[in-house]
């Protein structure tokens, strides 16, 4: 049997193969900080109808709690992915799955992948920066992949931008700029790294550092553009449901938006305040990460919008799930934006 994973985002590292007792042996990999990927992607050749998948370093992912009950996907040919009827378990310090049924060659992954590659081909677009509309008017701000990991941002972006070149976003596209960022940490991505970049950069949380040319890129970008609203997509490893959260003051103007998005997606709407962050890193003794200097808070900070992280669950949100979500949040901007010119800022 050969496992591989020699492709743009594979990730795994090969332990050993038990064919008496079909039991494959694996490792996640982990970046140059020594820090465990939670993503892992591979391929196998040659398999038996039944084994079982040990993930040696599992429980040392930042996000262990993920893997009680998640279903990862397989896939025959790369491009159609379905969840597995079955879910991890939890063996001490390892994570292990049966699979049953099995064709003799397949794909395994954390989460469907999205390279960026697959971006181009689906909507038209770069996967640098894209601005769609009228380039004069103010702009949106909408990025995605700041953890390379996180694919189901890609997937909520497909939707989005496939809202954007239909006939129903005329109005919108007519008032405002759509700057659209889908790959923020792209060498991560072809890296197959999870949270970070090769070399262990976070890049979350590196908009207020200067030595991270990719940001620094994006910050030159919109150094002169009018941002009014900005959304920064992810994916959460833990969560059972999909929720938006601000860090910024409350919001008043933009609430009938929030709103509208909330009922067309049935998400939550959390405020994740500093004090509260900074709680629950120490009660759980993880790292504390720049406090809550984010993305968003940086682009708050420097355009005086509002920003907002849009967290989609892996273990509920399917890529088609994420793609409605997408095309949910062009009808929502659509619907409150194109029909008047409202001043949306964070409020006092």
């Amino acid at each position: 049997m050969n496992v591989f994973s020699d492709f743009e985002s594979g990730a795994i590292n090969f332990g050993n193969w038990d064919s008496k007792n079909k039991i494959l042996r694996v490792s996640l990999t982990k970046n140059l900080k020594g820090e465990v990927n939670h993503w892992f992607y591979f391929g196998v050749k040659g398999a038996p109808k039944r084994m079982t998948i040990f993930f040696d370093n599992g429980m040392q992912s930042r996000f262990s709690k993920g893997w009680y009950n998640y279903k990862p996907f397989t896939s025959v040919d790369n491009r159609i992915w379905e969840r597995c009827d079955t879910a991890f378990n939890v063996q001490g310090g390892s994570i292990s799955i049966d699979l049953n049924d099995l064709p003799q060659d397949f794909y395994f992954a954390w989460y469907p992948p999205y390279v960026p590659k697959l971006f181009n081909e689906h909507t038209g677009f770069s996967d640098y920066i894209n601005q769609i509309g009228n380039k004069k008017g103010k702009s949106i701000l909408i990025t995605a992949r700041h953890h390379p990991g996180e694919s189901m941002g890609s997937f909520f972006l497909d939707g989005l931008c496939a809202f954007l070149k239909s006939s129903d976003s005329g109005n919108l596209l007519s008032k405002y700029n759509i700057i659209v960022v889908p790959f923020v940490n792209i060498a991560g991505v072809n890296d197959g790294m999870h949270r970070t970049s090769y070399d262990g950069a976070d890049y979350n949380f590196a908009w207020f550092r200067q030595d991270v040319d990719k940001i620094n890129q994006i910050k030159g970008f919109i150094e002169d553009k009018p941002v009014v609203l900005y959304f920064d997509i992810h994916g959460d490893e833990v969560s059972k449901f999909n929720y938006l959260y601000y860090t910024g003051k409350k919001l008043r103007s933009i609430e009938p938006l929030l709103l509208d998005l909330q009922m067309r997606n049935k998400i939550a709407l959390l405020h994740r305040s500093k004090y509260k962050y900074i709680l629950k890193v120490l009660l759980k003794k993880h790292k504390l990460v720049s406090g809550i200097k984010n993305t968003v808070e940086y682009v708050e900070q420097n355009k005086g919008c509002a920003g907002f992280v849009y967290e989609l669950s892996a273990h509920s949100a399917d890529p088609e799930e994420c793609r409605i979500q997408g095309k949910n949040l062009g009808l929502a901007l659509d619907k409150y934006l194109s029909s008047m010119q409202p001043s949306i800022s964070v409020s006092t």
